[in-house]
């Protein structure tokens, strides 16, 4: 996943980092509904803004 690949091999598999990563990244676009939560995936960078 996301966090072994950035991180490393031993990452906690329970730690919210990628989560305030992606809360930042979502803060700096300022654009809300460019990053979706998708469900048991992960995210999605959408092109064009929709809901959150």
């Amino acid at each position: 996943g996301l966090l072994e690949h950035c991180w490393d091999e031993m990452a906690d598999p329970v730690s919210n980092v990628v989560d305030a990563v992606v809360a930042g990244l979502r803060r700096k676009l300022g654009s809300p509904g460019l990053v979706h939560t998708v469900r048991g995936r992960g995210f999605l960078l959408s092109a064009e803004p929709g809901p959150c």
